[in-house]
């Protein structure tokens, strides 16, 4: 038996291609000998030789004791030498590699520092759904939260000043931190045609290990978190027993098979090697297995299964291809975890745009993900990987339609509103009937109006702020208004309540008052006299501008209380429906913001002190008659005193 001895790990400089060519000769006792070059060893007991030892006596003292090298961790080189090979094929995996950076290495750690062990050597590590040796071990290593949110070892604590806190609860580390991988990996193996075939990752890399830049996949795992893999598909012949077991045949035996129908194999995609990927290929291949499997002794019953990512098939009582129904988790399938090759921070996703990840082109949502490894042509089938994490493709749509075009028309029609109130402004100028504050003439206000109005108002601005910051990852705003990201989600939150609260209350306040009359008809024809008209301009309490404007806030505002209110509760919410949500939210933000900005211009310098009348809530007779004729004779002159001996004004 071949045991990993103590210089394997420890020792700098270890020669293990010595070791190997020891172990091939079968001189297993001299192996250690041979590698850590304390002596050197001839002979092969595989050929009958008797080994002979010279010792390298620079390494002993007079006294015979050994004198090695071995101070400090072991190193990352002596873990890697059969780490890296495994790694490779299994998730791109590489350490100390300039074509695939690890920042971690970068900063001068080494494997050990993540997979410590004590004296009893029971080394740290992870988890797969795989992986079947010490797991009672399973997650002892230590994770990316427990070194950066403590500061161990001197670990910087991230900020996470452009990425959102929903993101941070949804994405793992590894996610974000590893963008891409840049060494060739394997999309899986098949076996079919009886030889062992390796399909590499990304398609058109000559083999796993060779210089070539591709992206995980992504998947949901506990809590709904998404973590990154990479996805390795399986292809091969089986036989069902009697126990229910779908046992894989040996190469050999697959071999064997293969001859038999080999002549109804087509090569669909021109590559040189047959693909048993139709039906009428997989039967053929079940009737080749039942034959050639005739008088196994490794099996009670002969039942040729054919397995492969897309199921495991076989033959029914009447001979017709149906699928079994087996889970093919670690039969078919592997998602191995990819956790190294860590980016640095300021290459991680998200750190720039959104559209990193929402983009038609970003690899997150929009990359290939291979789901077998051939279909009908012969080559790889693959699906949109937002579909793994469950992101349906209208939401996805929907999601970068606004990120990438209307987001950036939106931006310009604000700025389009901003030019047109100056161009008004210069063209125009303010309209001349004077507001006298403090009046107390004509009560236009109510104390429960002006709060609601005032409360909402601040409300709004409070959330244009955090929600343009959160939306074009303002970050030089962020830092200068607010501590961290989480401040201005929480301050988002609760200013979103307070709108929602106050828009409720003013739909309703408002409802009778806002309803269109036949003179409304008159006032947008004349545009309210905003274009120079100079006549009177029938209005009642709202005139048609601002009716215009409530049931435009009402409609848009109400939509944007249930959006806001969706997204508060996310957990509730599918990720479909919360991308289509969130869409919408910014989309009616933005135009919400427009129209804002027009009214507060028309009810502030377009008609200088209006505002006053949010304050004391009075405005005087000749501003009330001249705004709003319709409800000053209306609802005003009526209730003036008339003298005794005088008709009474209408």
């Amino acid at each position: 038996m071949v045991e990993a001895d103590c210089l394997l790990c420890h020792l700098r400089g270890y020669n293990f291609e010595e070791r190997i060519a020891q172990l091939e000769k079968g001189t297993y006792q001299w192996a250690v000998v041979a590698g850590s070059g304390l002596g050197i060893v001839e002979g092969s007991v595989k050929d009958g030789q008797a080994p002979k030892l010279v010792y390298n006596k620079r390494f002993f003292n007079a006294d015979g004791k050994v004198l090695l090298d071995w101070a400090g961790p072991p190193p990352s080189k002596n873990c890697s030498y059969c780490h890296r090979r495994s790694d490779v094929y299994k998730r791109g995996f590489t350490w100390a590699d300039m074509h695939n950076p690890e920042i971690h290495h970068q900063q001068g750690m080494e494997c050990v520092d993540c997979h410590p062990a004590e004296l009893d050597h029971q080394i740290h590590k992870g988890a797969s759904e795989v992986n079947r040796v010490a797991d009672e071990l399973d997650n002892t290593m230590r994770g990316c939260q427990e070194c950066h949110e403590s500061g161990f070892g001197g670990a910087t604590k991230p900020r996470h000043v452009t990425v959102r806190p929903s993101h941070i609860k949804r994405l793992a580390c590894e996610a974000c931190h590893i963008p891409r991988i840049q060494r060739a990996t394997t999309m899986g193996h098949e076996s079919t045609t009886g030889e062992l075939v390796f399909l590499t990752k990304p398609p058109g890399a000559n083999q796993a290990g060779d210089p070539a830049v591709w992206g995980p996949d992504y998947e949901r795992r506990e809590g709904g978190v998404v973590h990154a893999f990479n996805s390795f598909l399986m292809r091969w012949w089986g036989n069902l027993e009697e126990d229910g077991i779908i046992y894989p045949l040996f190469l050999r035996e697959q071999a064997a098979g293969w001859k038999l129908f080999q002549a109804a194999v087509s090569d669909d995609n021109k590559d040189g090697n047959p693909e048993v990927n139709r039906d009428d290929e997989i039967i053929a291949g079940l009737k080749a297995y039942a034959s050639s499997l005739h008088g196994n002794r490794r099996f009670r019953r002969i039942h040729p299964v054919h397995v492969s990512p897309g199921g495991a098939f076989h033959l029914d009582e009447r001979g017709r291809l149906a699928r079994l129904p087996y889970d093919l988790t670690g039969l078919a399938k592997i998602n191995f975890p990819i956790s190294h090759n860590v980016a640095p921070a300021r290459m991680a996703l998200g750190t720039r745009e959104c559209v990193e990840c929402h983009a038609t082109t970003a690899h997150f949502f929009n990359g290939p993900r291979y789901v077998n490894l051939s279909g009908p042509d012969g080559h790889p089938v693959s699906e949109r990987m937002g579909i793994a994490i469950g992101a349906g493709s209208f939401a996805f749509t929907l999601s970068s339609l606004h990120l990438e075009i209307l987001r950036p028309l939106i931006s310009i029609g604000i700025i389009l509103v901003v030019f047109l109130i100056t161009l008004h402004y210069h063209s125009y100028g303010p309209k001349r009937i004077p507001f006298v504050p403090y009046s107390h003439e004509v009560k236009r206000f109510t104390l429960v109006e002006r709060g609601v109005h005032l409360f909402r108002l601040i409300s709004f601005v409070v959330l244009s702020v955090t929600g343009l910051i959160m939306a074009f990852n303002l970050r030089a705003w962020q830092e200068l208004l607010f501590a961290s990201p989480e401040q201005v989600r929480t301050c988002h939150t609760v200013f979103g309540v307070v709108f929602v609260v106050t828009t409720i209350l003013g739909t309703f306040i408002w409802f009778k008052d806002a309803l269109f009359a036949d003179y409304d008809k008159q006032w947008v024809r004349l545009i309210g006299g905003y274009l120079g008209y100079k006549g009177a301009v029938p209005a009642g309490r709202f005139n048609a501008g601002q009716k215009m404007f409530y049931w435009y806030t009402t409609i848009f505002g109400n939509v944007m209380s249930v959006t806001g209110l969706l997204l508060i509760f996310d957990s509730l919410v599918s990720l479909p429906a919360l991308v289509f949500t969130s869409t919408l939210h910014n989309l009616l933000g933005f135009i919400l913001i427009a129209g804002v900005l027009a009214h507060a211009y028309l009810g502030t310098i377009a008609n200088p002190g209006t505002w006053h009348v949010l304050v004391d809530g009075y405005v005087t007779r000749q501003w009330a008659e001249h705004h709003h004729p319709q409800w000053y004779h209306a609802m005003v002159e009526p209730a003036t005193p008339q003298p005794a001996d005088s008709e009474p004004e209408t």
